[in-house]
């Protein structure tokens, strides 16, 4: 851990002035700066790119230092929101553990010329002994974040022509492709809200005041909650109370798991009265494989899987019937669940059953501000639903497909012991911390040829790597929100400049690539675009002048520009095979006839996001005003006595794949047999508690990371 400095006029620190910041178990200490002078001030609009939210933001900057973040007030969607993520930008900008220079193995930091040379030989050795397939590009939500590095790694994979592509999209939301491809003929649908319009909202496994949405973007979450529950109705399920569920109109609380099971029963009382039967008789096919696929779904059987009370299952029946459309939406309790494909699907059913898909006061499809796919819809539409999905993996394990044009990152591990994989480019993606067996991982990542991390800051990846690229930071970088805009709150568009000059060695994501390819002798960078001079706005441009406005007019919004709230009507029209839903595909038909549903006692462990960190980042850091999220285990107050804990106390979770210690924190939230723990630390990591054999799921490859079972017991 290294020293960095802040000056004494900063509020980032309150008097009397820190002398340290603690990360972790670690200290960093910090040199207070004495200025005589009166500090030079300057405010820049810019937006966060923490989580799919995007909130607008001003940064204040004295003397080359963040003393201030603030939100946008003026931000259409924002309001002025901002989380404690946000609000920390200044502090990870300034990390003691940001990379500055190229590193080798065993040569240390090294000029940038002599890291492209070393890396680019590796790479080349392994792609004339083994084919490009032996290269692995391996990419995380982080990257999302970063448009110009994104789309220059995706035109680095292309030109690479390796089939060895994985993302963190097999981790944790590949139910949401799957539907979307067998139920809509294509992966790229993403519901949702209909914010303005929607009477009846219900969430599934979702905590936005936490997450602020999961594929499903909520700018300034609590006013947002509180809107829609002003509106009509928000119901939410979810087996644990949350910080959401205190604004809901009503909470339902299953069993973990059995969501899927709810849903069914549902749409099989709704085909029988509340349908819309002139929607589905427009716009759907297979009404009755669905009618039949949930027939057996009686009130009795669903109140005994879920041991949810049957009035208030009537209740939400009574609700839907009552309101017609329904906006419904899930989130990361339900789809790292071993259900998940079940409770996607029947989602996607419930909401084409009551005619509320592409309608007004149900769901929407966002276009994109740049893609813009409502106004470049294909040429053509296929005819018929595709039946299945991409079988095609990773050869070493040959039970579960590719999604999407990915392996499944379960397959890694597989791929790289069979020696099919030598190479690893790795780019924001904390693969210890997401990624299943983190041992088996760990132990894969070190036997590699040549593992390329291009990161931020030092972390247990790139003490593994044979080159560590420092790249640049949200601050450094100038951004259009190109890929996270798909999943916003409303079609829009938002452009930040840079804010501070490159540090040290720091390189643009985009340009390590483009340099990497070279060594390859690949091209991948435009023919139009001189990379040798270009600056990132040079290829914002390229990437964004397609867009409801085009570059400048983005560039010189004074905040976000929203074009439309939702917009309705074009999946119908260009994008269904046919012009038709298909609400019964054999694959997911299939997989709830074989549902096993025979009641498991002991306790299942549910997912958790935490207010502080996003994933992996800024996990176990200070951040501003104190205070930091603790990998806490979270239990209802009588299983803990039931297992000998009481609240505080030092425990150890377990289960056939491996143990994680955490401290005991007791609730009445939590239903019993409802254990809670947060994913995103590389100390209390959850993934030793996943398996990449044991718990996958056959038609997408995802590794079981909720509703698993557990132990808990003192540590």
């Amino acid at each position: 851990m290294g020293a960095f400095e802040i000056p004494n006029h900063s509020p980032y620190w309150s008097k009397p002035l820190w002398k340290k910041w603690r990360l972790g178990s670690k200290f960093t200490f910090i040199t207070i700066v004495e200025n005589s002078g009166a500090p030079v001030k300057t405010e820049h609009k810019t937006f966060c790119r923490y989580c799919i939210a995007t909130c607008g933001m001003f940064v204040t900057v004295e003397d080359g230092v963040v003393t201030k973040v603030r939100g946008d007030k003026a931000h259409p969607l924002s309001q002025g929101h901002s989380c404690p993520k946000g609000l920390a930008m200044g502090l990870d900008h300034a990390h003691p553990d940001r990379l500055n220079r190229p590193r080798i193995r065993g040569e240390g930091e090294v000029a940038w010329d002599t890291w492209y040379a070393s890396a680019g030989e590796g790479l080349r050795r392994v792609r004339e002994a083994h084919g490009a397939d032996a290269i692995a590009v391996v990419t995380g939500a982080a990257l999302s974040s970063d448009a110009t590095g994104r789309w220059m790694t995706d035109r680095f994979h292309k030109a690479l022509g390796s089939r060895s592509r994985y993302s963190h999209m097999t981790v944790d939301t590949p139910c949401k492709p799957l539907v979307s491809r067998l139920v809509g003929g294509t992966y790229g649908l993403a519901p949702m809200l209909d914010h303005e319009n929607a009477t009846l909202v219900v969430l599934i496994g979702m905590n936005p005041v936490v997450s602020h949405g999961h594929c499903n973007a909520f700018c300034n979450p609590v006013v947002q909650l509180k809107k829609l529950a002003a509106q009509g109705e928000l119901w939410i399920i979810d087996p644990c109370q949350t910080e959401s569920t205190k604004l809901a109109t009503a909470h339902v609380a299953p069993v973990p798991g059995t969501e899927y099971a709810l849903l069914a029963w549902l749409v099989r009382e709704l085909l029988q009265e509340g349908a819309d039967m002139d929607y589905l008789e427009r716009h759907a096919r297979g009404v009755d494989g669905l009618r039949a696929a949930v027939q057996s779904y009686d009130l009795e059987r669903v109140v005994a899987l879920t041991q949810i009370p049957a009035a208030q299952a009537g209740q939400l029946l009574a609700a839907i019937r009552r309101h017609r459309r329904v906006a419904i939406q899930t989130g990361t309790g339900v789809t790292f669940a071993e259900t998940a494909n079940l409770t996607e699907w029947l989602t996607w059913a419930l909401s084409i059953v009551t005619g509320s898909y592409d309608t007004e006061g149900g769901m929407w499809f966002n276009p994109g501000f740049f893609s813009q796919m409502d106004r470049r819809p294909p040429a053509r539409a296929m005819e018929t639903a595709p039946e299945t999905v991409e079988r095609g993996g990773p050869s070493s394990r040959p039970d579960i497909p590719s999604i999407g044009f990915e392996h499944p990152g379960a397959a890694l591990c597989d791929e790289i012991e069979a020696g099919h994989v030598r190479a690893v480019v790795l780019i924001g993606n904390s693969i210890l911390t997401s990624y299943p067996d983190v041992a088996r991982t760990r132990a894969a990542l070190a036997q590699l040829d040549v593992l390329i991390v291009a990161e931020l800051r030092d972390n247990a990846t790139t003490a593994l790597a044979t080159h560590v690229a420092p790249v640049l930071g949200p601050l450094e970088r100038s951004d259009v929100n190109f890929y996270l805009g798909r999943l916003g709150q409303a079609v829009s568009g938002s452009y930040t400049p840079a804010i501070f000059e490159p540090s040290a060695e720091r390189r643009p994501m985009w340009q390590v690539m483009v340099r990497l390819g070279e060594e390859l002798g690949l091209r991948v960078a435009p023919k139009d675009l001189d990379a040798a001079t270009a600056r990132n706005d040079d290829i914002l441009r390229l990437m964004a002048d397609r867009g409801r406005v085009d570059f400048n007019a983005l560039r010189d919004a004074p905040t976000a520009v929203v074009s439309e709230h939702a917009t309705f009507g074009w999946v119908r029209e260009h994008m269904l095979p046919g012009g038709r839903w298909t609400l019964a595909p054999q694959l997911l038909v299939d997989q709830l006839r074989a549902r096993s549903e025979h009641r498991v006692d002991g306790l299942r462990m549910i997912p958790r996001r935490q207010f502080r960190h996003y994933n992996s980042q800024l996990a176990g850091m200070a951040l501003v005003g104190g205070g930091r999220d603790e990998p806490d285990i979270l239990m209802n107050p009588e299983d803990a006595a039931a297992a000998g804990l009481n609240d505080g106390m030092a425990a150890r979770l377990s289960n056939d794949t491996g143990s994680v210690t955490g401290t005991v924190r007791t609730s009445s939230a939590l239903r019993r047999g409802v254990v809670s723990f947060p994913h995103g630390y590389i100390d209390a990591n959850v993934c030793a508690l996943t398996s990449s054999r044991a718990r996958v799921d056959p038609l997408t490859g995802m590794v079981h990371q909720g509703g698993i079972p557990v132990d808990v017991s003192p540590a």
